[in-house]
């Protein structure tokens, strides 16, 4: 069991890392064309940040959803509430999907 724990936080903190990398590059990027109108190239940008943060997050979601039972005693054990309960979670995935997969969203 300790080496399935491990696994999971070692996944869970891979997943949280990639979205906070992607967070931390949209944050740069919006401040750095901060007050400006952005050129096609840079909404193009911007888009594709914005896609492939949407695309980690829904990563992280389901990862969430499939493993939920390790989640919950990974978060006891931290000492931290659960953000988010099993429904609330399927939604954001249902979310997601929709704006991926949408003709007129940032991942066309």
């Amino acid at each position: 069991m300790a080496a399935s724990n491990a696994s999971f936080e070692d996944e869970y903190y891979n997943l949280i890392e990639k979205i906070h990398v992607v967070q931390a590059e949209r944050d740069a990027f919006i401040k750095k064309n901060a007050n400006k109108n952005l050129t096609n190239a840079q909404r193009k940008k911007l888009d594709s940040i914005e896609c492939t943060y949407m695309q980690f997050e829904l990563q992280y979601n389901e990862f969430l959803i499939a493993r939920f039972k390790e989640y919950k005693t990974f978060m006891k054990k931290s000492g931290r509430e659960l953000a988010n309960d099993k429904e609330l979670i399927k939604m954001d995935i249902d979310y997601l999907k929709e704006e991926i997969n949408s003709p007129h969203g940032k991942c066309k």
